[in-house]
């Protein structure tokens, strides 16, 4: 199978052309001729080099994997051309979603799309390491793009209110950039808890995966657009979405008693679900299927 791969140069899914090939896939990166059985945009910052491709092999079927469809996002454009992702939604043979959570807000903007929404989970670039410990503080995953989420800065307030000591990714420049990867992963294996407080977010961060793997609870939103429960479940610790009263309890209480996880069973529960091999071998079935080669 031949298929065209549109992709930015960062990310998770700079390895998908790598995988592909290993599974026996022809992979143009960012090019594309009329053999090719599929075009695979792997993010809306390629909506452009989609429209071209498209405009230039018509016959060819596309799909669309869909990451961080916010209402925030879509209301205030934050630089993408999303009533041109939406035609090229709409016309895709499928589109891809890290989550339910992003399939639901989908369909509310283009009706019609959630019938064509596939949940194909991502995988995290995790790390192993033998200094875990709680070292009394939590972790605050959540850059400052997010700011115009309705429950940003909610963590900040319950951290301030308690007298709870808290690391801040958002305070080391502009989405976190400036902390070093080392010392980034030294935060995660050395805080109490990690907290997701958004009301929305396609997967909650790869974050809560990258400590849950190490053995920290996690705590997030009962918002039915976190997508962080389709990865955690009956994992996670809930709070009662834009309730600050609950979200102050359960940060407290998490934080009086932090249990204590099981570090080799976390490990196993997340190496076995969402591994690069697990995304993109289902990534390859879907292709299949689509192309008929499934049995």
């Amino acid at each position: 199978m031949k298929i065209s791969l549109l992709t930015p140069e960062s990310g998770n899914v700079k390895e998908w052309g790598p995988e592909f090939e290993k599974r026996g896939y022809q992979v143009l990166i960012n090019d594309a001729t009329e053999d090719c059985d599929f075009i695979v945009c792997a993010s809306i910052s390629q909506v452009r080099r989609l429209e071209h491709f498209h405009k230039k092999y018509p016959h060819i079927p596309m799909i669309n994997y869909n990451w961080d469809f916010y209402q925030w996002v879509f209301r205030k454009s934050c630089g993408f051309e999303w009533e041109l992702y939406g035609e090229y939604l709409k016309k895709s043979l499928e589109v891809w979603v890290p989550s339910d959570a992003v399939s639901k807000r989908t369909n509310e903007f283009y009706p019609g799309i959630k019938d064509k929404c596939v949940t194909i989970k991502t995988y995290g670039l995790f790390f192993d390491t033998e200094d875990i410990k709680n070292d009394g503080y939590i972790y605050n995953p959540i850059r400052d793009a997010y700011q115009l989420d309705p429950n940003y800065g909610m963590i900040d307030k319950v951290c301030s209110e308690l007298d709870i000591p808290l690391f801040d990714r958002k305070s080391y420049g502009a989405y976190g950039s400036g902390l070093p990867l080392d010392e980034y992963r030294k935060k995660i294996a050395h805080c109490s808890f990690i907290v997701c407080e958004l009301n929305e977010m396609s997967t909650g961060g790869l974050s809560l995966l990258e400590a849950y793997r190490l053995g920290k609870p996690i705590l997030i939103s009962d918002s039915s657009y976190e997508g962080a429960y389709d990865y955690f479940g009956d994992r996670a610790y809930y709070f009662k979405d834009g309730d600050y009263e609950d979200f102050k309890r359960k940060v407290n209480d998490l934080w009086k008693n932090t249990p204590e996880l099981d570090k080799e069973e976390c490990k196993k529960y997340v190496d076995g679900n969402f591994s690069v091999d697990v995304m993109m071998d289902y990534m390859s079935s879907r292709l299949e299927h689509l192309r008929g080669n499934d049995e």
